[in-house]
């Protein structure tokens, strides 16, 4: 019997006198990670978001209201011109205000409680334009954009708001207690002024800051105010409020990079960054910010958060992050830098990664992958492929065969020179074949004698890319992929091809082909159904998937982006990828172009080194049969009636006690119904009744759905079938 099983790849253990650090595969859905990215048909200035939608001005002057309430798939729903267009918003209730710094761009006023139909329902003339907009209870606090003037503004009739009084301050910033106070940051200091009286504002009390900044952020947490000071400096100043009367600066701390606005949540700090992340702070203690993690992604114009969700816009690309994980801490990584080069190629034996790359050939250490060792190199551009306890390279126009009996030290047994070779093509191992590519051909070796290689043919071919699986060869040209038959590998036989614009990385998994080119408007994964080599054929393509590598692991998709490091792509649904993590921040220790699963480990193939991090655990198919007159060893799962309608009971057996949740997705993946969520399960059967509605309670309509149960480590899966 055959059951889905999550597979805990185990610590290596060493012998050493200090205790080493092996890796444990990391469940990388549970921190936050992107989990969308759509090119939307509008370029966005200003978003905010509530509930299931988000609200955004754009450069056709006019608000979209666009429903987020499936993440992977926003989409917009509405739109109301607003002319002159404004850029600013902020939102109070089903009301949005939006303002602009444009000449004679006031203050609209749209009522949203129907996103398919926004109405602008007020507006409020301010001639110079608006630099900041605020609510504040009933109140909209106003920063004219030509003027050192700020104004309070009656909003609780948003179609006759009026001006109630102005303020003469050149504000920069604002920020609100949520009951009489709100904060002014001006050039050079930080105001309070008392609103109790709206008419009369007064101020309370001051404090000098230091220096002025061009796009200074201020939140408010607890009896503080944080203030960020935007691009100019990559540190934070925290003024305590808890006396209006008396607020000082109480202490400066560094970040690691400077940012482009802050959002607070809890004590979790968002801090939006110009390169085009988000920095994740735990600020429960301000004398001791925690660095957690990075949201990787677009450059970030506006963003707001909305339950487990931050949305960012970037032009027209709108990204949705889970942030379920946002109080997580990024596994530990071990990086070894070099001053500058790619590295191409890696394999593993025991406790050494063998690296192949333009500084030459390396062996790791990495029984502490937090801290790699060097134990052997070789000068000279590599490339590496291993058999058993062989290890080939290609380098220096040369073919050599490597013996790592000792794993810290290989040892050369055999050369055979090719000066016609570049200097380092890559190779690859199926079974007992060698396969090089040496960009105009492709060429095959016997390795039956793993130690003693011998030419047996190939073919010419004017390959980019190749990859091997499952006895077939997968070679992308700039026209077309080409599947050939590694059965024959004195000739190597082409199979079919399906023609497909240029890629520059390919990866095959359960019979579809996934080919990556970052050159597209934001990325394009183009899908190959290559089930019958013979008739491969185009399946689909997903824009805004910006790829730079791809490598297949289990169910994933190690995709690696530059700068942004690496995503995972679940691909068990083979035609619609979803994001399902992030292994790693390409910008923060070099931009990575490739990576592999190496035993535990994931080696990043950095444009200035190599790094190690751990592997994503994955969920794979195991055969594995019940113990004798006792409980199964696996998770069981069945249900009645299927088909079904309007209830169906699902059936499942925990093998040992352990935490449970089930979960009802549609076939493109999306969840729309969470049954059990982490409830703990002693070992037995149980029964779980499912009515046919989501998490919302509505009825779903009729179709093929998925119901998963996770078990500890054990997960199950089963179609069922809703007939109405």
């Amino acid at each position: 019997m055959s059951n889905p099983s999550r597979i805990w790849l185990p610590a290596v253990a060493f012998l050493a006198l200090a205790a080493p650090v092996a890796a444990q595969c990391v469940d990388y859905t549970e921190h936050a990670h992107l989990i969308s990215r759509q090119t939307m048909e509008f370029f966005m200035k200003d978003l905010v978001a509530d509930g299931d939608h988000a609200y955004a001005t754009t450069f056709d002057n006019s608000l979209v209201v666009m429903d987020i309430g499936d993440p992977l798939q926003p989409r917009a729903v509405g739109e109301v011109p607003l002319v002159p267009g404004p850029e600013y918003l902020v939102q109070r209730d089903q009301y949005v205000f939006a303002s602009g710094h444009g000449y004679a761009v006031g203050i609209y006023a749209v009522d949203v409680s129907m996103p398919a139909a926004p109405v602008e329902v007020g507006y409020l003339s301010v001639t110079e334009g608006t630099q900041i907009l605020m609510t504040h209870g009933d109140l909209l606090v106003v920063q004219r954009h030509l003027a050192d003037i700020i104004d309070i503004v009656d909003a609780s009739d948003p179609a006759d708001m009026t001006v109630l009084s102005s303020i003469s301050r050149d504000g920069q910033a604002l920020a609100s207690n949520g009951g009489d106070l709100i904060y002014i940051r001006t050039r050079t200091r930080l105001e309070v002024w008392d609103l109790s009286d709206p008419v009369w504002p007064t101020q309370r009390g001051t404090v000098d800051l230091p220096g002025f900044f061009v796009g200074t952020s201020m939140v408010l947490h607890g009896t503080s105010l944080l203030l960020a000071p935007g691009a100019s400096a990559a540190e934070a100043t925290v003024v305590d409020v808890a006396d209006p009367d008396a607020p000082f600066v109480a202490q400066t701390f560094g970040l690691r990079y400077s940012i482009a606005g802050a959002i607070m949540v809890g004590d979790l700090a968002y801090f939006p960054l110009n390169s085009g992340a988000v920095d994740l702070y735990d600020l429960a203690d301000f004398d001791a910010p925690v660095y957690r993690s990075s949201l990787v992604g677009d450059a970030t114009t506006a963003a707001a958060l909305t339950g487990n969700h931050l949305v960012c816009a970037d032009g027209a690309v709108l990204s949705v992050y889970d942030t379920t994980g946002a109080h997580l801490s990024y596994p530990e990584a071990g990086f070894h830098d070099w001053v500058y080069g790619f590295s191409f190629s890696a394999e593993r034996h025991a406790d050494h990664v063998y690296v192949g790359g333009q500084f030459g050939l390396f062996a790791f250490d990495v029984s502490d992958y937090t801290a790699p060792v060097v134990s052997f190199s070789e000068n000279g551009s590599a490339a590496v492929a291993m058999a058993g306890e062989i290890l080939y390279a290609t380098r220096d126009r040369a073919l050599t065969v490597y013996s790592i009996d000792d794993p810290a030290m290989p040892s050369a047994i055999t050369a055979f020179e090719r000066p016609w070779w570049n200097s380092s093509p890559p190779l690859y191992v199926a079974g007992d074949v060698l396969v090089v590519d040496t960009a105009d051909s492709l060429l095959t070796f016997d390795i039956s004698s793993p130690a003693s290689p011998q030419p047996l043919g190939g073919r010419a071919f004017d390959t980019s890319v190749v990859t091997i699986d499952a006895g077939l060869l997968y070679a992308l040209t700039d026209t077309a992929l080409h599947i050939l038959d590694l059965a024959d590998p004195v000739n190597l036989p082409q199979l079919g091809q399906t023609h497909q614009p240029d890629g520059e990385s390919v990866a095959v998994h359960d019979g579809y082909a996934y080919i990556c080119n970052s050159a597209y408007a934001n990325g394009l994964l183009w899908i190959m159904d290559v089930r019958d080599p013979t008739d491969p054929a185009f399946a689909t393509a997903q824009e805004g998937i910006y790829i730079r590598g791809l490598s297949v692991h289990g169910n994933q998709l190690l995709a690696t982006q530059g700068g942004w490091g690496v995503q995972l792509l679940d691909v068990a649904d083979p035609l619609a990828p979803t994001y399902s993590g992030h292994l790693y921040r390409g910008y923060d220790t070099g931009w990575v172009y490739r990576a592999r699963a190496v035993g535990d480990l994931v080696w990043l193939g950095r444009d200035d080194g190599v790094g190690f991090i751990p592997t994503p655990c994955i969920d794979v198919v195991s055969s594995v049969t019940d113990e004798p007159g006792g409980l199964p060893r696996t998770l069981q799962l069945s249900s009645h009636p299927n088909p079904f309608n309007p209830q169906v009971t699902i059936r499942f057996e925990v093998p040992q006690r352990a935490f449970v949740d089930i979960e009802i997705f549609d076939l493109r993946g999306r969840r729309l119904r969470r049954l059990l969520n982490r409830e703990p399960h002693e070992a037995g059967p149980y029964t779980v009744l499912w009515l046919g509605n989501d998490d919302a309670g509505r009825a779903l309509a009729s179709g093929v759905y998925v119901a998963r149960v996770r078990a500890g480590v054990w997960t199950a899966a089963q179609k069922l079938t809703l007939v109405r």
